[in-house]
């Protein structure tokens, strides 16, 4: 793959996140299923899940401008992200992706 952009991001022990060019600061905390104490801050899966929507969304009409795809209405794409246990020795990440398209093609 070549790629076309990467993206750079780095969370700091502290629950500090920051993009590389500065536009991205915020404060997460785990949710508290996780051992979180509130779900009143913005939490690793729910960016994960936002980040991979909008991610898909940018590849996707991407790809539709290449090949000169039109549709009538909007696209939208909905991210659920899953952290969870099969066996005591590991934690396993899901992603379930619903792509929506309004209108006619």
């Amino acid at each position: 793959m070549t790629p076309m952009h990467t993206a750079t991001a780095t969370e700091e022990r502290n629950g500090r996140i920051v993009s590389n060019n500065g536009v991205l600061v915020l404060e997460e905390k785990p949710p508290k299923a996780l051992v979180g104490t509130n779900n009143n801050y913005a939490n690793p899966e729910m960016l994960f899940a936002g980040g991979y929507a909008a991610c898909f969304d940018s590849a996707l009409n991407l790809v539709m401008r290449q090949q000169r795809i039109r549709i009538a209405g909007s696209t939208s794409e909905t991210a659920e992200v899953s952290m969870g246990k099969q066996d005591s020795r590991s934690i396993d990440l899901a992603v379930t992706l619903s792509v929506r398209s309004e209108g006619k093609s």
